[in-house]
């Protein structure tokens, strides 16, 4: 969109072909793109997957350090450690 006014210049009349060839170029591109990210995400899910272990609750344990000196370790749901896709291996990309 930004790019697309200025490719309508009197240098490419009558038959414009540079704005034509850029919008199709563009118009190409796009769809294989999204496929691209489309296949990419679906095989991170797959090794995600395949990752996962039985037993897994999905808890994430944090140390505590109290007053007196003590540590204790709290079990707390992983959703509300603010955890990237990335350091997350339970999130699931939607496709």
């Amino acid at each position: 969109n930004l790019v697309g006014p200025q490719m309508w210049q009197e240098k490419y009349k009558p038959r414009n072909r540079v704005p034509w060839a850029v919008i199709t170029t563009c118009y190409v591109l796009c769809p294989l793109t999204l496929l691209t990210l489309r296949f990419f995400l679906a095989h991170e899910n797959n090794k995600r997957d395949a990752g996962r272990k039985e037993g897994d609750t999905g808890d994430a344990y944090i140390e505590q350090v109290l007053e007196d000196g003590t540590r204790i370790e709290r079990s707390i749901d992983k959703a509300f450690l603010d955890l990237t896709d990335i350091q997350n291996r339970e999130f699931r990309y939607v496709l």
